[in-house]
Parts: C-alpha cells; structure tokens; sequence
C-alpha cells in the first residue's frame, strides 16, 4: 500500500475506489467505471484515467494523465508520455499542455501514435495533470465487447526521481 502524505494523493485514491466499485461493494447497478492501474515508484506516482466507460463509435473518450512528484527536495522535469489506444484517434488541437503527437503539434495522432510532453516541472509533493481526447473512430469501428487499453509512462530528464507508468482500460460497445 502506498503512503501518501499530499492532498493530490487521497484525490487519486479516490479516484481508485470509486473506479473499482468501492472498497468490495461491486459497481451500482448499470454503472462501468473504467478501472485505472498506478504504479509509484520510490519518487514518482502516477496515474491515468479515462471517462466515459463504456463508449461507442463516434464517442470521445476523455484521458487525464497525473504525475506526482513525491521527492523531499528540487524540482524534476519529466517527458511524459501516452499511447492513442487501438480504435481511436486525437484529432488536431485536442491535446492540452502543450503536447505532441511525436514531435508534432496541432496534428491528429492516430491509434499507436504517442502522444508526448516534454520537460514538464513538477515541485517537491506536487502534481500536475495533462488531458488528451480520443474519438473512438466509426470506420473499422471496433467489435461490441472489446476492451481497449491506454498506457502512459513519465521518464525523468533531469532531477533525482524515478520514472512511473501507469495503464487504464475501457470497455467499446455497439
């Protein structure tokens, strides 16, 4: 179990449990809630979530990417990153905080592209959230029941944490 020690933290908590169904009480009736994987590592939490779940063609699926600092001292700068799920795309300008897809900006990205921010300043104990939308694409459009995985992964470019990764999963119906 992680300790946490920030405000942000019990946030991603939350966000955990309420994403799982609570603490073994099982979803509310008719309710699937996409269930996100964080990883921390000794310096580094993260987590990434995905709403709504689950989603049809011709939907945008809203993506939040959260990164914690949790060193004592100095600030890290971190590339982070994430990967258009199988089935979507993000189309040009739905990228926030200055990301790319690749190297690029303002262009769509397609499924497997990866979508990147770099030398992204985290404080000691702070977080910061970065937001991509996905459209869940109608031509091709994926099988009812498939289920579709995001992951991210924050590297640290300078600064003395470790890096992170985190996955979460969504259901596609028809």
């Amino acid at each position: 179990m992680f300790q946490f020690n920030r405000p942000v933290s019990l946030f991603i908590v939350a966000v955990i449990v309420l994403a799982t169904g609570g603490w073994g009480t099982g979803n509310a009736v008719g309710t699937t809630l996409s269930t996100p994987t964080v990883t921390s590592a000794d310096s580094t939490q993260m987590a990434i979530t995905a709403t709504p779940d689950p989603v049809s063609p011709g939907q945008t699926v809203q993506y939040a990417v959260t990164v914690t600092n949790r060193t004592a001292a100095g600030n890290n700068f971190y590339q982070i990153e994430a990967q258009v799920p199988s089935g979507m795309t993000v189309p040009a300008g739905n990228v926030g905080q200055s990301g790319a897809c690749g190297v690029f900006t303002n262009v769509a990205c397609a499924a497997g592209g990866v979508i990147r921010w770099t030398n992204i300043q985290i404080a000691p104990g702070q977080s910061t959230t970065l937001q991509f939308a996905a459209l869940v694409n109608t031509l091709n459009a994926l099988p009812n029941g498939t289920v579709v995985r995001s992951t991210a992964t924050a590297r640290v470019v300078s600064g003395s944490a470790s890096g992170a990764s985190a996955a979460v999963d969504i259901n596609v119906v028809r």
